[in-house]
């Protein structure tokens, strides 16, 4: 227990923890890029974060809530219409620590 001014601060703290997802988008085994990825809630389909792969395919979406294991799908959107998109279901987000 420590007193700092006025306040007592009791217990253990508890880093508070964010979520991210990244990858890097390909097509027929070529990082694509500049193309928009989304990461959407598999039950409602509600678009949760969206970004545009960089010059090497790569893409992140960081400072997400748990959605909850297997609860996210990404989709790799191909705007010029010479490919499907590409779709990660199931997706599990990686943890990490928040810096304050």
């Amino acid at each position: 227990m420590a007193i700092f001014n006025d306040f007592i601060v009791g217990g253990t703290y508890v880093q508070p923890t964010k979520y991210k997802v990244e990858g890097v988008l390909t097509i027929e085994d070529t990082p694509y890029a500049f193309r928009r990825v989304v990461v959407v809630n598999r039950q409602t389909m509600e678009i949760l974060a969206a970004c545009v792969t960089d010059a090497e395919g790569n893409f992140s979406m960081t400072g997400l809530p748990d959605f909850g294991v297997d609860k996210v799908m990404v989709i790799g959107q191909e705007e010029t219409g010479n490919y499907n998109a590409k779709c990660f279901d199931h997706v599990t987000m990686t943890a990490y620590p928040i810096v304050e």
